[in-house]
């Protein structure tokens, strides 16, 4: 537990100079911004990616798999590929996987590198569009460190590729776009959820037409029609509606935390949204992927898929969350809401930490350079 939380007290910390700072005018240095942001990225990327048999039952699962995989790419585009390797990972990540075996590397320095780099494109995604780098990195910390980093790897190579997608939405470059998110795909097939994004750049919703899509939300979960939904996606993909599918299958309970943050936290949303438009730069792209992040959250309300849907759009979510702190013209009570968010985000962060297979799956931590 103690290294997580030094994790985290050192985000919290960098969070707070640079919201002291913004707040008093004072500008950093843009090469001071690159070093920092290089020093997080390696902080995040090595801690996750030289985890050793930590993350639940997934990381024995990425070790098999890696042991599996073709020993050269030739060997892989002739389709010498084990049909449950085929069946259980995306081209892309068995690709990878064979060029790391055919260069006499192992499985640890493998995740190292995917850690590394995940983190430094993530980074760059928050550098470009989130106010508050460090708060962001703070909230990411809570709400989708652990699960993406420690579980889902193949995830959020998917996920970083279409952050880094957002450009080509901001500039309108559907080609590369669309491009981008193929390319997500062949590491995750969940990533085709991200195509509606393109369409959102421009979407300005009013406060009735935002409230009557998180009635419905509302409705979808409660009649599960998110689950009849994605299974008939899955029936028109070229490829990986197997893995979709079997993520429609994994039912879950309820998390009524989802309701008692999202309810709050989109109403105050809808009143300032003028003075937030104002303050923070892209907010109304950020604010159309929180409503998507919304609706998914609520439609998926009791099936495991939403953890993987939802990511694609935490941007938004980690966005909007942030610019509550440029709501109060006070500095003080900037200074406190600033403080209620890391403090809940903290809570998170910690339920996740001491629940997740109970308790077993991240704790204690344990890498390779330890042993």
């Amino acid at each position: 537990m103690t290294l997580y939380l030094v994790i985290y007290i050192l985000f919290f910390a960098l969070a707070i100079i640079q919201f002291v700072s913004k707040s008093n005018g004072v500008i950093i240095a843009k090469h001071t911004r690159w070093l920092s942001l290089s020093f997080s990225a390696l902080i995040i990327g090595i801690f996750s990616g030289a985890r050793q048999d930590i993350g639940g039952f997934d990381y024995g699962m990425y070790e098999y798999f890696f042991g599996m995989a073709p020993e050269s790419p030739g060997q892989y585009l002739s389709g010498d590929v084990e049909p449950f390797l085929t069946i259980s990972c995306e081209p892309g990540y068995i690709y990878i996987m064979t060029v790391f075996k055919s260069l006499g590397l192992d499985f640890n320095a493998f995740f190292l590198f995917l850690g590394v780099a995940c983190s430094f494109l993530l980074l760059i995604a928050f550098l470009k569009y989130e106010k508050y780098l460090y708060l962001s990195i703070v909230i990411f910390l809570g709400k989708g460190y652990l699960y993406y980093f420690f579980t889902a790897q193949r995830q959020i190579i998917a996920m970083v590729i279409c952050f880094l997608a957002i450009g080509f939405i901001v500039r309108r470059k559907f080609f590369f776009f669309l491009i981008m998110v193929i390319i997500a795909s062949f590491f995750h097939t969940s990533a085709i959820i991200f195509l509606p994004a393109y369409w959102l750049y421009k979407l300005n919703l009013n406060k009735k037409a935002t409230i009557i899509c998180f009635i419905l939300a509302g409705l979808a979960g409660l009649l599960h029609l998110g689950r009849y939904t994605g299974t008939a996606i899955a029936s028109l993909l070229p490829f990986g509606s197997e893995k979709l599918n079997m993520y429609l299958e994994g039912e879950t309970g309820v998390n009524m935390l989802n309701f008692v943050e999202l309810v709050p936290l989109t109403v105050v949303l809808l009143v300032y949204k003028e003075k937030l438009s104002e303050r923070i730069p892209n907010f109304q792209l950020l604010f159309n992927f929180y409503i998507v992040f919304f609706v998914l959250t609520i439609s998926f309300a009791d099936f495991s898929i939403v953890s993987r849907l939802k990511g694609y759009y935490l941007l938004g979510y980690i966005g909007v969350l942030a610019g509550l702190v440029d709501i109060p013209k006070n500095k003080k009570i900037g200074l406190a809401v600033f403080l209620g968010i890391v403090l809940y985000i903290l809570a998170v962060y910690l339920r996740e930490l001491l629940t997740f297979d109970d308790g077993s799956g991240y704790l204690p931590y344990n890498s390779f350079f330890l042993n």
